[in-house]
């Protein structure tokens, strides 16, 4: 996995959005173009949320990369990541990153899901999910602002990612292993006002029109 690639995709979208804005204006279209009319607050609220969850991806890359190193699952357990840093890669994919922080949204939303989905499976074996946080209510909100075709094309590429036979060899042999850690996405946090990851999707966020 390629990590430094992820981490210098995010560091040139955060400046991309500090110079353009292109992340305010997209979501401030897309409200309107839902007929939804979110405060300014709300908008900024939608804002920080986005951008808290492009930011966090190398920080659940990370922990979940060192875990699966340590339970020495990560040749099995690598094409996930590899399809994640590969995706962070290409500039040209389903959203061009060239439109910053609008770019990446189809990359983190694909990281996400992901780990979302392993989590997930794991849970279903063993009661006990990886991720210490559920996030598939943020994750169903970025892919409703993604949109269609776009959503059903990266959720493509996450189903194709999952029936891989490696990944599904990994699950099995975590699903005994007492010590491996989950992976937390750090809520409650102060950027949110200490809310949970399922009140900012579907209660603050929700009156943007999109969930």
């Amino acid at each position: 996995m390629n990590l430094e690639i992820v981490k210098q995709k995010i560091a040139a979208a955060q400046q991309h959005e500090n110079m353009y804005h292109g992340l305010t204006v997209a979501l401030k279209r897309i409200a309107t173009a839902q007929g939804a009319a979110p405060t300014e607050q709300v908008l900024v609220m939608a804002h920080a949320a986005v951008m808290k969850y492009i930011e966090s991806v190398p920080q659940l890359l990370d922990h979940a990369y060192t875990q699966a190193k340590k339970e020495g699952t990560l040749d099995n357990i690598g094409p996930v990541f590899d399809a994640i840093s590969n995706y962070f890669a290409q500039d040209f994919d389903i959203i061009p990153d060239q439109l910053g922080m609008v770019g990446l949204c189809d990359d983190a939303y694909l990281a996400h899901s992901l780990m979302e989905h392993v989590s997930s499976d794991y849970n279903k074996k063993t009661g006990r999910p990886l991720l210490a946080h559920d996030i598939s209510a943020i994750n169903q909100w970025i892919r409703g602002l993604i949109g269609e075709p776009h959503a059903t094309l990266l959720d493509g590429i996450v189903k194709t990612t999952l029936n891989g036979p490696d990944l599904q060899k990994v699950i099995q042999q975590l699903v005994g292993m007492q010590r491996f850690q989950p992976v937390t996405w750090n809520t409650p946090d102060p950027i949110y006002g200490n809310a949970s990851v399922e009140e900012i999707a579907k209660t603050r966020l929700g009156t943007m029109g999109i969930f």
